[in-house]
């Protein structure tokens, strides 16, 4: 008798027989027909699925029922690694990481490969996620994850989940206009600020202009966090954030532009996020409104390329150290854009400039 367990499941299924059941249903290689629905309201359960009957002819099925198990039996299964959120550090730090996946328990391992990286805390939340506080060491470079239930691991959905890498800092302050690879809409002038950095301004109050920063790209399954530093002196409406490399910053005039996540700045507030890449209209209210002081910097944090379930936060910084901040908010993505290759991006609305994009760090 086979005893196969899985995480929760919605459907009880006929599965087709094969030699290798357990492999072949924790890879989807196995195929069956729903049967019926069974409830799924206490995720801190788990189904064990067993095979009453298993005969050496592919043709025949296995016919499968389900008995509920304790959360403990978690340390049976093998964990797997989905996604980590916040896996990008600076070296010599600490910070609490999260990390989604399937087969998770209390008694859940968590190591780190690398010398001096080290896992200072872990926390159960449920059996599809763990948070877990790292400290990582000062040599840049990709790092494993290995979540073990006893002898069970993570294996290959663990590597290369932590990057430790130094931040690479633009200042567009400093650097050459003609340097920053700027894709403009007919319609868009730059002026540059040495204290400030540089803005942009429309020749009509209309969202149907851009500007993408094409000098600094990235995949989005790097999964970078990109900083934007940025000032005003003056109540104007703009956006920028996260925009696709594909756009075609030419054709802008023929519609509205699609960014892949963006930060609204309404007048002298912030209450809404914007963007979607090809989903029309997605915004998301981040639950609370923030004002902007004339003169004063902030950074626009977004986590993981800004992509659903990745933290954004808002902070106010010093124009020289953008580290030295005060956290005004943050608040959780629900973005469904998905372009791979990403920019920079601005939209302008006004003539008359009166904001600046200090920099950029990722």
């Amino acid at each position: 008798m086979y005893y196969l367990r899985l995480d929760i499941a919605r459907y009880y299924t006929v599965l087709e027989y094969s030699k290798n059941p357990i492999t072949d249903i924790q890879t989807g290689q196995a195929t069956g027909t729903t049967i019926f629905d069974f409830p799924t309201s206490q995720p801190a359960v788990y189904y064990r699925l067993m095979a009453e009957t298993i005969v050496p002819n592919d043709e025949e099925t296995i016919n499968y029922y389900r008995e509920e198990e304790g959360v403990m039996e978690g340390l049976d299964l093998d964990p797997f690694i989905s996604t980590v959120i916040g896996g990008d550090f600076l070296p010599n730090t600490t910070k609490e990481v999260i990390i989604n996946g399937v087969n998770f328990s209390p008694f859940s391992l968590i190591e780190i490969s690398g010398e001096g990286n080290f896992v200072d805390l872990i926390t159960f939340d449920t059996p599809q996620q763990l948070r877990v506080t790292i400290t990582v060491n000062g040599i840049e470079g990709l790092y494993n994850l290995i979540v073990s239930n006893s002898e069970l691991t993570s294996k290959e959905s663990g590597y290369n989940r932590i990057v430790v890498k130094d931040k690479t800092v633009i200042d567009l302050r400093t650097i050459l206009i003609a340097d920053m690879g700027l894709e403009m809409t007919s319609g868009i002038s730059v002026e540059q600020d040495s204290e400030r950095g540089v803005t942009f301004k429309a020749n009509t109050a209309s969202w149907n202009r851009g500007v993408n920063f094409t000098s600094y790209f990235w995949n989005r399954s790097d999964e970078i966090t990109l900083e934007i530093i940025f000032t005003k002196d003056s109540d104007v409406n703009f956006m920028m954030g996260i925009g696709s490399a594909a756009l075609n910053m030419s054709q802008m005039n023929s519609g509205y532009y699609k960014q892949e996540i963006g930060m609204f700045h309404n007048n002298n507030k912030l209450t809404t996020i914007y963007g979607g890449g090809d989903v029309s209209n997605w915004s998301q209210g981040i639950g609370k409104t923030i004002i902007f002081k004339k003169n004063i910097f902030y950074k626009l944090v977004l986590n993981n390329s800004g992509g659903n379930g990745a933290r954004c936060s808002i902070f106010e910084v010093d124009k020289d150290d953008w580290d030295a901040e005060t956290e005004l908010h943050s608040w959780t993505s629900t973005c469904p854009a998905d372009d791979e290759l990403l920019v920079p991006f601005v939209l302008p609305q006004a003539s008359s400039g009166g904001y600046y994009i200090t920099g950029f760090r990722y």
